[in-house]
């Protein structure tokens, strides 16, 4: 499945693959294992995505995109701001939350995106 977002006149190309069902790293209950691939100007990064939802939508893709905008934002933060954000109560899964949002956040800088305004544009365009 893949999805367009015209961004500055330039399309952000999204698109998933369907890995399984599984338990997440964090924990929990079983759910759909997606690999969501961001493209932008010949550039890409891919992110694991953990849904309930058996079928990923166009929708569902424009969804997984903002959340990705806004745990790139979280990527920003400095470890003791994201704690304060965050509240984990294990220093292991405050670790591990707070490296995988920095990455998420490189991801995005690496496609020379800005993960604030992108976020920002989804939501009121999409009414996310």
């Amino acid at each position: 499945m893949k999805a367009a977002v015209i961004w500055n006149g330039k399309s952000i190309i999204v698109s998933s693959r369907h890995i399984g069902i599984d338990t997440p790293a964090w924990g929990g209950d079983k759910k759909h294992h997606y690999k969501i691939t961001i493209e932008y100007e010949g550039r890409s990064f891919t992110e694991d995505f953990w849904t309930p939802n058996a079928k990923m939508r166009v929708g569902g893709l424009r969804e997984a995109l903002e959340i990705f905008c806004s745990e790139a934002t979280l990527g920003d933060l400095t470890i003791d701001e994201f704690q304060s954000e965050m509240a984990y109560e294990k220093a292991s899964e405050l670790l591990k939350a707070y490296n995988g949002c920095k990455n998420t956040f490189e991801n995005f800088k690496s496609l020379f995106l800005d993960p604030y305004e992108l976020g920002d544009y989804i939501r009121e365009k999409f009414n996310i």
